[in-house]
């Protein structure tokens, strides 16, 4: 969509300003175009109108998350969590939010999670930065990448595995001592 889109939203918001539905879609296409500032203010007028819409809030840690917002993204996102019928995408952007604190092994777990509800929650982006494959219920994740399990070390998921750099000839060998009984 373009300006020229954006225009005509804002012109139907202005004769129906309590258009939730118009509002949300404003919001959505703003956050398209990375106009992330306008899309929060536009998500925030929504959740003015119904506090308790998934999608709003969603939405709203969206474009907080966008514009570096973690802690704001966060306290939505948490709620949405809380909620019984939690939304793919909000396992997903928690994931996101995760990984940029640093806390890698819950941003996967929190991936997954997503896409245990909706494998169309899918983010290739993500997974890459997760190290997590198609198939990766193996394994560890140390350092952002899938630590390689002893069985299938072919690397057919396609996910970047850490491969250990130690090998017998660094750790040398082992011989036991002769000793002499006294």
């Amino acid at each position: 969509m373009s300006d020229q889109a954006v225009r005509a939203l804002r012109e139907a918001l202005r004769l129906s300003p309590d258009n939730l539905p118009l509002r949300q879609h404003l919001a959505e296409t703003l956050l398209g175009l990375a106009r992330f500032a306008e899309a929060e203010q536009e998500y925030r007028q929504a959740l003015a109108l119904a506090p308790d819409s998934q999608p709003v809030k969603l939405g709203l840690a969206r474009a907080f998350y966008q514009q570096g917002k973690n802690s704001q993204a966060l306290v939505l996102v948490e709620d949405l969590l809380r909620q019984s019928d939690t939304p793919a995408g909000a396992y997903t952007l928690h994931a996101r939010l995760l990984l940029r604190a640093g806390e890698v092994e819950r941003a996967v777990r929190q991936y997954k999670e997503a896409l245990a509800l909706d494998p169309a929650a899918s983010d290739p982006e993500l997974a890459g930065q997760l190290g997590v494959g198609p198939e990766s219920d193996e394994g560890e994740v140390v350092g952002g990448k899938l630590r390689a399990a002893w069985e299938g070390t072919d690397d057919t998921t396609g996910a970047p595995v850490e491969r250990p750099r130690v090998t017998f000839k660094d750790v040398g060998v082992w011989t036991p001592s002769r000793t002499r009984s006294g």
